[in-house]
């Protein structure tokens, strides 16, 4: 199935529509929920010269918790490294009050090139970091647009930050670049007044016994034995397969006891590929081979490959990743481009495991996604940049179509960061993915495990505290469920019916479907819930220029299969409602 979003967000939960705008913004690297949030100013393209930074579009949402901005930046930049872009609020709109920056008494400025910022309230000066602010800015690849969340209820030095009405607001590419403004003032948003909206659905425990459970998890430097943190989330979610970073120096038999007194009843087969990459499953492993790349030496990736009765004697091949950090793109391109190559030839029948053409694959784990864009297009899309080292591009999924990820949000909050260390310069980020086949497997629910965003009763019914996920490491838990097939204890198998795609994808209110070339006439569609399969909507409706618009404002949030039905052809189509 073509990917409707370069990163797709998960089933989400039931929303409330106030007047036209979307019932929630999700921070998550995906633009398609701002469609409907209108422009707050617009800055002229071409204004500024010699700069890499030519403001184009902002945005604002807000809800009781956070403020949200979508931010058009001209050029392809990486927002946390080399800029000089400021965030300038006047937070009580009185220019006698914080520091003057154009027409305003700005009572914060945060530069997110430098990682930081200050704060004046009440005739005092602090410096402030992202956590003082609550700030996550998605992607954390290069891009021309990004979106920033902050939190609203924050205080600092004693003092809240933000009243009740709103906040005037400015950006600009230090004192001497663009400016984002209006005539040449800071612009005032007015708080909408919205209460905090649901956030993305998800399931600590699965929704079925039979999905298969794969978790993605740094432990950051040998911090798996003893940490009573870790065990109680390994509890919590008990995943089948857990793919491990960060293990240099622990034994496999060291780490296969650690999980062998946490979840006992299983049995655990282990393998370790590269300096710190451990894959410990529920299935039988029977291949493993060492992933080396690129200038850095040994690489920190692995696959495995899978076999196990329980699965049906089905193969299916997983790529445990540990890419280089920081600034190191180069290394970590060519590292992209061998983990594809590598599975291409799999697929090709020429690389050392043998994988049937409709094996699914997963790839996952920290990624550390901080720099071009590019690489994290190769992982999508297989279109590997050094061809004459790693040959030719291909489509990864089983179909010859896209990767997707599993778009996991940290739990309890619509926020997609896997990263989160306080004492680092850099805000949040995603940096942990679980890529996979979506023609060979489906989706059936994913989250990052932050424990300190869990309600109380959550954390009494997972035997978890409030610290567990700090304490863990500084990388979340990532979990995807993907749904097995009863008859087979395997995936669903490949799909036969053809697939049409709907936009926006994921959406709400009208949808578009382009229908196939010469379709015309009535059609009828039935509309069912992904996870029960009951009848959800009926619909007959004509196709207009090729094309069949369907209203879905009246379904709950979550994941419809709908299917076509002309003449006597039958389409189905796969849709995300907010």
């Amino acid at each position: 199935m073509a990917r409707p979003g370069r990163i797709l967000g998960l089933i989400v939960g039931l929303m409330i529509c106030i007047s036209n705008l979307p019932a929630q913004i999700f921070i998550d690297g995906n633009f398609e929920d701002w469609d409907d949030v209108p422009v707050f100013l617009q800055d002229p393209i071409g204004d500024v010269s010699g700069t890499n930074v030519d403001f184009g579009k902002l945005k604002i949402f807000d809800t009781e918790d956070f403020i949200f901005f979508y931010l058009e930046t001209g050029f392809e930049i990486n927002l946390q490294d080399g800029q000089n872009i400021q965030m300038v609020l006047d937070t009580d709109d009185n220019p006698a009050t914080g520091i003057r920056v154009r027409d305003l008494g700005a009572e914060l400025v945060y530069n997110f090139g430098n990682r930081s910022g200050n704060a004046f309230l009440n005739g005092n000066t602090y410096t402030i970091s992202h956590p003082d602010v609550g700030l996550v800015s998605l992607p954390t690849v290069s891009s021309t647009v990004f979106e920033i969340a902050i939190r609203k209820r924050i205080s600092i030095g004693g003092t809240p930050v933000f009243g009740s009405g709103g906040c005037r607001v400015l950006f600009r590419n230090g004192p001497n670049g663009d400016y984002l403004e209006e005539n040449s003032e800071a612009k005032y948003y007015t708080f909408s007044g919205l209460a905090s909206a649901e956030v993305p659905a998800y399931s600590i425990k699965k929704k079925q016994a039979g999905h298969l459970r794969i978790m993605s998890y740094n432990v950051e430097r040998d911090g798996l034995l003893g940490n009573v943190s870790i065990g109680r989330m390994l509890q919590a979610t008990s995943p089948d397969i857990i793919g491990f970073q960060e293990i240099y120096n622990t034994s496999l038999s060291s780490v296969k006891q650690q999980i062998e007194t946490w979840l006992p009843n299983s049995t655990w087969y282990i393998s370790k590929a590269g300096p710190d990459c451990i894959l410990v499953s529920k299935y039988q492993i029977t291949a493993t081979e060492s992933l080396e790349y690129g200038g850095s030496g040994s690489s920190g990736n692995g696959a495995f490959l899978l076999e196990d009765p329980a699965l049906g004697n089905r193969k299916y091949l997983i790529v445990n990743a540990h890419l280089p950090c920081c600034d190191n793109n180069t290394n970590r391109q060519e590292e992209v481009d061998g983990i594809m190559s590598f599975i291409r030839d799999c697929r090709e029948g020429e690389g050392p495991f043998e994988l049937p053409q409709e094996s699914p694959i997963f790839i996952l784990g920290d990624m550390n996604l901080v720099g071009y864009a590019r690489q994290l297009t190769t992982f999508y899309e297989g279109d590997i940049l050094d061809n004459n080292t790693y040959g030719p591009d291909f489509g990864p999924d089983t179909d010859g179509s896209d990767l997707l990820d599993c778009g996991a949000f940290a739990s309890g909050t619509p926020l997609a960061f896997t990263w989160n260390d306080g004492g680092s310069s850099f805000s949040p980020g995603k940096l942990d993915y679980i890529f996979y086949t979506d023609n060979s497997v489906q989706l059936a629910n994913a989250f990052g495990l932050e424990t300190e965003e869990l309600p109380a009763d959550s954390l009494n019914q997972y035997n978890l505290e409030l610290l567990d996920s700090r304490n863990g490491a500084d990388h979340i838990p990532v979990i995807a469920d993907f749904v097995l097939d009863g008859s087979t204890g395997f995936f669903e198998p490949v799909k036969r019916t053809p697939e049409i795609f709907g936009y926006p994808n994921p959406g709400r209110g009208n949808l578009i479907f382009t229908m196939p070339e010469g379709m015309t006439g009535a059609t009828s569609i039935e509309v069912r819930n992904f996870s029960n399969q009951s009848l959800v909507d009926k619909k007959e409706v004509e196709i207009e220029d090729g094309k069949i618009q369907i209203d879905s404002s009246t379904w709950s949030g979550g994941v419809y299969i709908l299917e076509f039905s002309n003449k006597n052809k039958k389409f189905i189509s796969r849709q995300i409602i907010k």
